[in-house]
């Protein structure tokens, strides 16, 4: 489960790089879709993270994100996020 989280924050960082006053806006993970957990991860397990955007509209991002350890997939999912303003405090 910590690569799904993982590979969200990589795709939120992805995003924010993308908007204008990435200050002034939050990701929040909004949704899984077709997650698969194909080997487990050891310590001391150097894992990458691959997260390409597939689709943005409006608010709402799409990401398609793979986590692998010596060239192998060992986790995969979709998953979807929303760009928010982040309230001023």
């Amino acid at each position: 489960v910590l690569s799904l989280e993982s590979m969200a924050q990589a795709g939120a960082f992805l995003m924010l790089t993308e908007v204008d006053d990435p200050l002034s806006k939050n990701m929040f993970f909004s949704g899984v879709e077709s997650a698969k957990f194909r080997k487990p991860i050891i310590p001391g397990d150097q894992m990458n993270i691959h997260v390409n955007l597939i689709k943005k509209k409006l608010t709402i991002c799409k990401f398609q994100g793979k986590c692998m350890v010596n060239d192998n997939i060992v986790a995969e999912a979709n998953f979807s996020a929303n760009i928010v303003p982040r309230e001023r405090g």
